[in-house]
Formats: C-alpha cells, structure tokens, sequence
C-alpha cells in the first residue's frame, strides 16, 4: 500500500506490477501520485476498482505534473477546465514517464470533500488498432445504442461526413467520463477526441467530404448510447462570387465557443476611390461584418463599422475584395439563422462625404437608396429666432 504524503515525503509511489495503485486518503487535503510507463499505440485506462472502499478523483499527467486530459466547462462569463475526472480513457503521444494523479482535484469545481478511506484503481492497458474496422455498421447522425461495451474490444462506428459541416458527438449524459470519442481517419489518423473539448460533448468540422470512423473504448461494460448530431454549411466551397448591388441572403448554419464557427465569404469587384456601403437589412439577425482586401487581411477596424446602420467606405485599390459574415457569439449567446445584406456601390450624390448647403427657403429633392441611407445638411444661422424644418415623401413611398 503506498499513501502519500505522510510516509513518502510528497514524491509519488511508482506503479505497483499488477497495475492497481492502493492507497489512502487520509484528510481533505491528502493527495497521492504514481508514476508509470506508457508508450503510444496502445490505450490506457484509469478507473477505481469494483472493490475500491473510495472512489476519488483522477488525473493524468506528464512528468512535471501538468494535466494531460481536460474538458470544458462553459459558464456564462468564461469557461472552465476541468482535468480530473471519476475514470480516464487515454492514449499517449510520445513514450515516457507519466503520473495517475489521485483524488488530484486542485479546482474543487464539484463543490464535495475528497472522499477519505482506502481506494483501489485499476489501470489497465491495450494496443490501439492501427487502422480502422471497415466492417463497422454505417450510421447517420441521431442515436446509437451500445449494449455491450467492452475496454478489450472498443466500438467502431463509421459514418459519411459532408464537407462544411459541424458534427457534434456524446454519449449518454450520466456516463461522460466512461468512453473516449474519437475520430479517425480511414488511414488510421487520430482527428479529434473528446479528452481536449467541451465536457458534454465535442465538436468536429469536417474539412472533407468521405468515409470517416468513430472508436468509442469505454471502461467498463455499462451499456450506452452514442449521439452524433450535424449541422450542414450552406457555403462549404469557398467564398461565393456576387455582383454589386447585391442583396446576399445566407445563413450561420453553426456558432460555437470551441472550434471555427460558420463564416460565409462574399468575393466582389470594387473600383479605387470609389465609395461603397454594406447594410445589415434584419433586424432580427446579429452577425458580424467585416470587410477584407485581396489578402483577407481587414480593411476597417471595429469603430469605422456602424452597427445597425449603414457602412460606408472608400475602396483603397481597384479589385477583389471579401465580405466576411458570421453570428455574433458573447457569453452563452451564440447567433445562428438567416440573414440579409445588402452591398453595393454609393450612389453618385453620396460618393463625396461632404453636407450638402442647405439655405434658408430652399428646397432639396433627393432620394433614399437602401435601408438606413442617410444625408447630411449645413446651414448657416444668421440671427436668434425659430427655424422650422418640414420636408415630405413621393406619393407612394
């Protein structure tokens, strides 16, 4: 039985040969450490054992203490990283020497006292294939039940994935930390897994359209469900070409904290020193413009945009240029669904950003070209007394 620190002076114990660490915990603040051997191509896994009196907490971390397995935890002012876990599946990248961080819970996000009395934890070790099963049932995104999971023999899923698109992956809710999700490649290639992404789930933005498979090693053999959702991208090829004026409709298909959210790309001709504007036209739609030049490199910093109203700018060169268009994310609000803008050239009598000479007993006609147009009058006050404005529309408008 090792117990750290009251009889090792704080250094970890090594990992006995049968592969449990026995220990225990003797005050909320005791913590143990063992230090093992792991080398890549083969999975890991970290769970107390069914005879355990306790089940504390686990971590796992390099040489120098530094967790290597985290989830986040999105709260509505930042978000949270949580590495310890009740068990931990685990596949390292490099061979060498790592630490089980036992009842390890630094951030006490749980809110409960470690849990004092002996424990037993089991860590156990397979090789991890080295291609995928391309015999696994095909499934489209919904739910998955896995009625009889096994450490020894993971879960192989494969499914069609489209290019654009966010696909989001969990298993059942009271069984998060039991399976690793992850995405692989049909040459065998690791892409994603759920031990670097959001505690509930994780999310994957397909850059290709193709076969590709989900590995699903669990702990223990408690049956579960694995969830795939997808979001598809109405633009997945590449910024779109459109002519000015143009009234561009689209929509942000997905907008998350943890991986690149939607962005539709606008490619137009515009001609040096000639003025332009760009209208958000929905009032109920919160997305974010940004204009870029021929390098996709911003063209107006976030004080020259006019939020709710029209923007309107002069065009350095004569050329391409980008409008970029995503929904607008802040704390736990994340804007996704349609939108309408509106891009075009300024009409001539706004192409100079000059007020026009309004004198007194003058009239002006002029015209309203697009949604929140706007137009400047100077005048000149001679004298104190009442001045009065008054001004009306074109039948019909």
């Amino acid at each position: 039985m090792f117990d750290k620190p009251d009889d090792q002076a704080g250094q970890p114990a090594p990992l006995p040969p049968d592969g449990i660490a026995r220990g225990r915990i003797d005050n909320l603040d005791d913590g143990d450490a063992f230090i093992f051997h792991a080398v890549p191509g083969y999975l890991y896994a970290f769970r107390p054992a069914a005879d355990s009196p306790v089940s504390p907490l686990l971590r796992v971390e390099d040489e120098n203490g530094m967790p290597l397995v985290s989830r986040l935890i999105p709260l509505p002012q930042w978000t949270f990283t949580l590495t310890s876990f009740s068990s931990i599946l685990w596949s390292p990248t490099q061979e060498g020497t790592y630490r089980l961080g036992v009842a390890d819970d630094p951030d006490n996000f749980y809110g409960q006292p470690r849990p004092i009395g002996e424990y037993h934890i089991t860590v156990d070790a397979v090789p991890f294939p080295s291609t995928p099963d391309t015999s696994a049932p095909l499934i489209t995104p919904g739910e998955s039940p896995v009625p009889n999971p096994s450490f020894a023999n993971p879960q192989w899923f494969q499914f069609r994935a489209v290019q654009g698109a966010l696909y989001s992956f969990s298993t059942s809710n009271h069984l998060r930390d039991h399976q690793l999700i992850q995405i692989i490649s049909p040459d065998g290639a690791e892409l994603a897994d759920n031990n670097h992404g959001p505690f509930s789930s994780f999310d994957w933005l397909a850059r290709s359209s193709g076969p590709f498979y989900i590995h699903v090693p669990s702990v223990d053999d408690t049956p579960y469900t694995l969830i795939m959702t997808r979001c598809l991208n109405d633009q997945p090829n590449g910024p779109e070409d459109v002519a000015l004026p143009a009234h561009i409709h689209g929509s942000i298909d997905y907008n998350t904290r943890f991986v690149p959210s939607d962005q539709d790309v606008f490619r137009f001709h515009a001609v040096a020193d000639r003025a332009y504007v760009v209208v958000d036209e929905d009032d109920d739609t919160s997305v974010f413009l940004n204009l870029l030049d021929q390098d996709h490199k911003p063209l107006l910093d976030d004080t020259d945009y006019n939020w709710g109203g029209a923007t309107r700018w002069v065009a350095p060169y004569t050329g391409d240029y980008y409008l970029s268009i995503s929904g607008h994310a802040f704390m736990r609000y994340h804007f996704t669904g349609p939108y309408s803008v509106f891009l075009a050239e300024a009409p001539p009598e706004e192409q100079v950003d000059e007020p026009v000479i309004l004198k007194s007993g003058e009239k002006i006609t002029g015209q309203m070209h697009y949604r929140f147009d706007s137009h400047e009058f100077r005048f000149k006050i001679t004298q104190r007394q009442t001045y009065r404005f008054s001004g009306q529309l074109a039948p019909g408008a």
